[in-house]
């Protein structure tokens, strides 16, 4: 796992303009490593143990949901460290990284959300001040009995809230059943965050990612772009397609005239969907048949990066990943 985000340092030392933040799996630890240059530097190589989880970064400063305390941590970067500048306590808040997404609102405020206990929570925390400004429940229809919902991804666009989801049986760590048919939407005026309506669109499914650090969805003048996928890795749907599906701005329904296809349905799958701007995005294509197992996807060399076209529906290889998280 790779984010990486504009920073500042301190005066007095060589300064740095680029943090990554880097997970090890195998030892389960995420480290802020500095970098001087993205053109010919190289990160400092032991890096800085986080004491939580990265969801976003806003005005040279990171914010880390620290989920052993339930507490959201604001930490500024400078060239001796990460340093704790405020914290929130947020334990009367339900959230999980697995299922949750961050939306940007304004400059300093983001939208936190999450299922938990099959219910779409929400929170609007204030970044500069580092406050709770309001939380709530989204009205989201219930899931289908012996169902959960999975797959989630929400975008904000146009004084609009559109959260997509589909269904599962079981739960989503399992990677053992396939998701349901359809990808669902439903829409939430905002501010009021009051549900507009609801729509599905079956011609994919599995619309969000697999936690909250990997992008699934974007906006592009208003326009929402959501990546569907097959689903549930190794419990793939047996016909769903990866492809990117649009929703453009004023309407209610993704564009039934656009459906970009992603790789060879049956053959390779598709995975996150980053936003480059201009309306570019890079996403994974992963060769399906040297799946054996769930650890494929985290170990083995098997999936390349593909710059991806939205509005001329055009695609290009850029080269190998290991690993798809």
């Amino acid at each position: 796992m790779l984010f990486f985000a504009g920073c500042e340092s301190n005066k007095g030392k060589e300064k740095f303009s680029y943090g990554l933040i880097v997970y090890n799996q195998e030892k389960d630890v995420t480290n802020f490593m500095p970098v001087y240059s993205m053109e010919n530097g190289k990160p400092e190589p032991e890096g800085i143990a986080l004491p939580g989880m990265v969801i976003t970064v806003d005005d040279r400063c990171y914010f880390l949901m620290d989920k052993s305390d339930k507490t959201l941590l604001k930490y500024r970067a400078t060239a001796d460290g990460l340093v704790l500048q405020q914290s929130v306590d947020m334990k009367a808040i339900a959230w999980e990284p697995y299922s949750g997404w961050v939306n940007r609102v304004n400059d300093h405020t983001i939208l936190l959300g999450s299922v938990v206990n099959e219910r779409f929570s929400y929170s609007e925390v204030d970044l500069k001040e580092m406050k709770i400004l309001r939380n709530g429940i989204l009205a989201v229809p219930p899931a289908p009995k012996g169902v959960n919902y999975t797959g989630i991804s929400a975008q904000m666009a146009d004084n609009r809230l559109f959260v997509s989801y589909t269904f599962q049986k079981g739960f989503m760590r399992e990677h053992i059943n396939p998701p349901d048919d359809a990808v669902h939407t439903a829409i939430f005026n905002y501010p009021s965050l009051k549900l507009q309506r609801k729509f599905e669109d079956k011609r994919t499914t599995w619309p969000g990612s697999y936690n909250i650090w990997s992008s699934n969805s974007l906006v592009l003048n208003d326009t929402v772009y959501v990546l569907g996928q097959p689903g549930g890795r190794t419990g793939n749907h047996p016909s769903a397609p990866s492809a990117i599906l649009r929703l453009n701005k004023g309407e209610n329904t993704f564009d039934p005239g656009y459906l970009f296809k992603l790789g060879n349905q049956g053959v390779q799958e598709a995975y996150t969907l980053y936003n480059l701007g201009h309306g570019l995005a890079v996403t994974k294509i992963v060769e399906s048949p040297v799946i054996r197992e769930f650890d494929d996807y985290m170990t083995k060399r098997i999936s390349r990066y593909e710059l991806v076209d939205l509005r001329r529906q055009k695609k290009n290889c850029t080269g190998h990943a290991s690993g798809i998280s």
